[in-house]
């Protein structure tokens, strides 16, 4: 009963409550109307001007992204430009020599006055002393040389173009420079880039007020479209605000009408009010959350359309039935580079050339049978520029707007492609360094076991008695040549590790080229003879000698090795070798067969041609390789490291030159090399040079000798060489003993001096020597042989210098010559 007063009481405050405030005549169909509008009015209203805002700033990031764009396509051009010049400039390079170098030079700047591409673009060539060959699209008749050429801001031009030039890639700059159109000097963008063989400097550029021009075009466009967007999301607001006033407006009258019935079944009932159904209560519960987990949904929907349209993944729907593209998302639209409008009129085959429908369709046939939910497969996609790149390619099927359509996600593969290439190309240098390793040390033990047999074997067998004198002779002839054949196979290793560890020095001397030519033909003659060859020294009289600025042990190396091939690789004909003075006056070596070089002016070009077995064209291109001789399964009858070619490379290139071959198999081959022709100032010419030296032990002074040697094989080899020289020899085991054995006996006549002795080494021993005794004449001798070993004996004090395996005769000529001082 008590409970049942509450609620009367409840319902007729309610009612006195209603009619006190004359909500009844507060129209509820305009409040509902005003509560139900504007949150939609607001909400629409600020989407429209976050999608606004967004619209612009992605077209605002375009415009700077075209302007970032515009200038680089801009510079690749210019740089293609200049490639494409360097690429014609290599090509015409390769003429044959027997036409003028100057003649294809200006054959060369005729064509390249007439290239124009752009507004007003075109080729500018000037060579490394700041004369202009082509300039303003024009070929320089007279001299003009624009070292001193600045523009307004104070830039000197060509100081700039000089310093990018030196850079390997070359390099881009802006100055101001007049239009050829134009007396206004406006801003310029130019690449330039040197070509070393002809000391040109190859440049062209670009206006920026052309490129502007081009980017405020492009902005303007991206501008249009940014004000259709506008209007069509003004239009789309319009619209949605309408449909909400229309659906508010009904719903606000059903309120109305519900709110009517409502008071007056108060008026009615307010003394008869009756408890809530509970059932009600749980139903409008239930709407409650029923209506949260449908805002929810929606919120999650967007969201996640939010993340595919914002993905850098493509992702493309596509009909099953036409193939015609529905929907991209923002990555593949900007990876692919067209608008959706054109992909509305294409097919999954406009953009993977190599799918046809046949293959298409047998590969979603599992999609069709729906024996599977997923498809992949890799592919290479076509983009709008024609560029290509690998993909791979999520295919499913599904429904979209109640069609069904095909889902598929693609993914740019391309980094993981040049990874794996990089992968199986590391691989394969990997085998290939592991092959040539396991070649070289396998060969390298047979270069080194086959004459250590020799020598040891016939120094065995010289131990037996009863040998005959001949017989005697024939063996250590054969332990001297297996001797020096270990001697090459040593120096060789030596050059090619100073070579690998960039320690090889270049010294540069006066040399006299005739000289090294003769002396070159007395070593090999004889060597040649014994094949039954014949050998050619051949080289034009200019009249006087012949002197240059080279290293002359590298330039004697360089032909030794050549001449020393030749020999070996001919079993009949002649070897010819010489050198000719590169200038338009005297080309007469025919090298019309020639690919792969022309040769500067003002060169000295050196050859060496034999009629031997030739070179097959397949490797030609890795004769200079090293150890290349060891991958010949055919000539395993050769001896040799396999690495003279390549150490001669090395020095020819150490030297400022070119090394290149004309070879066909069968038919001999023809090794050329060009030096910078610097010229020397004449060699003073010793009147001894041509004077044999002859020892006369019986009238000679005999020597106190002093030989500092820790080994000692070698100290007893010297002291039986110098025996008929000398009235007493002494022995020094390390550098300290050397020294004190001058100190204690200032007579001594001749001190051979090894130039790696324990204690002390022998420069240092000699250094202090010359700090008390001047007299002494000093020898070095050491095992090292390396090129600048004799300088730094000098320098240190010594006479002169020799290497090992110490010649008997060179050595007791170098004693002849010096002892004649004292």
């Amino acid at each position: 009963m008590a409970r049942d007063r509450v609620k009367k009481h409840n319902s007729q405050f309610l009612y006195y409550f209603i009619q006190l405030f004359g909500i009844k005549s507060l129209s509820i169909q305009k409040l509902t109307l005003l509560l139900l509008f504007f949150p939609s009015f607001l909400s629409i209203g600020l989407i429209a001007g976050i999608w606004i805002y967004s619209e612009t700033v992605i077209v605002h990031q375009k415009i700077r992204e075209l302007e970032e764009k515009t200038i680089r396509v801009q510079k690749e051009k210019l740089k293609d430009e200049v490639y494409r010049v360097l690429s014609y400039l290599d090509y015409m390079k390769t003429y044959p020599l027997d036409d003028s170098l100057k003649n294809i030079q200006e054959h060369v700047l005729d064509y390249l006055k007439d290239i124009r591409f752009g507004n007003e673009g075109y080729i500018f060539i000037n060579d490394y002393e700041g004369n202009a060959l082509l300039f303003d699209g024009q070929k320089v008749i007279a001299n003009k040389n624009i070292k001193n050429l600045t523009d307004p801001s104070g830039l000197k031009i060509f100081e700039k173009e000089l310093e990018l030039a030196s850079i390997d890639d070359g390099g881009y700059f802006q100055y101001l420079f007049e239009r050829i159109s134009d007396t206004i000097p406006q801003p310029k963008m130019s690449y330039v880039k040197g070509f070393d063989d002809w000391g040109w400097i190859v440049g062209t550029g670009d206006y920026l007020d052309d490129i502007e021009n081009e980017v405020n075009a492009l902005e303007k466009s991206l501008r249009e479209q940014l004000f259709a967007r506008l209007l069509i999301i003004l239009l789309v607001f319009l619209v949605v605000l309408l449909i909400i006033v229309l659906l508010s407006n009904k719903v606000a009258k059903a309120i109305q009408g519900q709110f009517n019935k409502f008071v007056s079944s108060l008026k009615i009932d307010s003394d008869t009010a009756k408890d809530h159904d509970p059932l009600e209560d749980m139903f409008i519960e239930d709407l409650k959350f029923i209506g949260y987990d449908m805002r929810k949904a929606d919120e999650l929907a967007k969201q996640f359309g939010d993340i595919i349209e914002q993905s850098k993944n493509e992702i493309y729907i596509f009909g099953v039935d036409d193939l015609i593209f529905i929907h991209a998302n923002r990555g593949a639209l900007k990876n692919c580079g067209y608008s959706m409008k054109q992909l509305s009129r294409m097919t999954p085959f406009d953009l993977m050339p190599e799918i046809s429908r046949e293959k298409f369709n047998s590969i979603v046939k599992p999609l069709k049978e729906k024996s599977k939910e997923q498809i992949s497969f890799e592919t290479i996609n076509l983009r709008k520029n024609k560029s290509l790149y690998p993909a791979e390619i999520y295919l499913s099927r599904s429904v979209f707007y109640g069609q069904e359509v095909y889902v598929a996600f693609i993914y740019d593969i391309s980094l993981r492609k040049r990874s794996e290439r990089e992968l199986i190309y590391a691989r394969d240098k990997a085998k290939e360094s592991d092959r040539l390793k396991s070649a070289f040390l396998a060969n390298m033990s047979h270069e080194i076991r086959t004459p250590m047999n020799g020598i040891l074997g016939f120094a065995n067998l010289l131990k037996e008695k009863g040998i005959e004198n001949k017989v005697h002779n024939e063996y250590v002839d054969i332990i001297e040549r297996s001797g020096m054949r270990m001697l090459d196979t040593i120096n060789s290793l030596m050059d090619i590790s100073k070579i690998e560890a960039g320690q090889m020095d270049v010294y540069i001397t006066d040399v006299d080229i005739e000289s090294v030519m003769t002396e070159l033909y007395e070593f090999f003659s004889l060597e040649a003879e014994k094949k039954g060859l014949t050998l050619i020294k051949n080289y034009k009289n200019y009249g006087k000698k012949i002197l240059i600025q080279t290293d002359r042990e590298k330039l004697y190396s360089i032909l030794a090795n050549l001449i020393k091939n030749a020999i070996k690789f001919t079993a009949e004909g002649s070897i010819n070798f010489g050198f000719i003075i590169n200038s338009p006056d005297d080309l007469k070596l025919n090298y019309s067969k020639e690919k792969s070089k022309d040769v500067k002016t003002a060169e000295l070009v050196f050859y060496v041609k034999d009629t031997g077995i030739g070179i097959p064209e397949k490797r030609l291109n890795l004769i200079f390789e090293r150890f290349m001789q060891i991958e010949n399964k055919d000539k395993g009858v050769y001896e040799g490291t396999g690495l003279g070619l390549a150490i001669s490379k090395a020095f020819v290139e150490m030297l400022g030159g070119n090394i290149w071959l004309n070879s066909e198999e069968g038919s001999g081959s023809a090794f050329y090399f060009s030096l910078p022709h610097i010229e020397a100032p004449a060699l003073k010419v010793n009147d001894s040079d041509d004077m044999t030296i002859t020892l006369q032990s019986g009238t000679q002074k005999k020597l106190k000798i002093l030989i500092a040697e820790d080994n000692e094989i070698h100290a007893k080899l010297l002291s039986i060489i110098t025996k008929d020289l000398s009235r007493e020899i002494v022995h020094a085991k390390n550098g300290i003993e050397a020294i004190d054995l001058c100190k204690e006996n200032p007579d001594f006549d001749l001190l051979l001096l090894d130039i790696k002795l324990p204690e002390k080494n022998g420069y240092e021993v000699a250094k202090q020597i010359r700090l008390f005794n001047k007299n002494i004449i000093i020898i070095a001798q050491t095992a090292f042989a390396l090129v600048g070993d004799r300088d730094k004996a000098i320098e240190a004090g010594c006479n002169d210098y020799i290497s090992k395996p110490v010649n008997k005769e060179e050595l007791l000529a170098m004693i002849n010559e010096l002892t004649g001082l004292i």
